[in-house]
């Protein structure tokens, strides 16, 4: 039973994670520097990629709006009771995207600002993986961009 526990909550954490790969992620927290949205929003994609570059999940997890960030990183915790570390499940996560996460670049385009949110196409490339392209939303919240985890489909 205590397997089967662990498994499920495994299962959760994955689909999450992986909603975030499909979605190219977009760092959070960043953003409130930039001369302009678009520069912001491009920011947040290029602090995204260094997180992924180097595989830590405490940024990328950065990259959701709060409540969003809140929702995974409590199936993370809940992972964690069930003796799965964080590293674990972030090696998985990042195991997913690449063979070699290193090797992931972003690029940002045809951003469409509209007030408090935004869309632009983003594209992951990757040593060993073909290019991918998805649309990704953003909100603004007290000045800083942030991936809508709900237009992500975490929340």
């Amino acid at each position: 039973m205590k397997w089967g526990i662990i498994m499920k909550a495994m299962k959760k954490v994955s689909a999450l994670l992986i909603a975030v790969l499909l979605s190219v992620a977009i760092f959070a927290g960043c953003g409130g520097t930039g001369t302009s949205d678009e520069d912001a929003i491009k920011e947040v994609v290029a602090q995204f990629e260094k997180s992924v570059q180097t595989q830590n999940i405490d940024d990328m997890l950065k990259c959701f709006d709060p409540d969003s960030s809140a929702e995974v990183q409590t199936v993370i915790d809940q992972a964690s009771e069930f003796g799965m570390t964080k590293d674990e499940i972030a090696s998985s996560f990042f195991a997913q995207l690449s063979s070699n996460p290193s090797s992931a670049k972003f690029t940002t385009e045809n951003i469409v600002i509209d007030g408090e949110t935004a869309t632009a196409d983003v594209t992951l490339n990757a040593d060993d993986v073909e290019d991918s392209t998805s649309e990704l939303t953003f909100k603004k919240i007290d000045g800083t961009w942030y991936i809508d985890g709900s237009g992500s489909g975490l929340a």
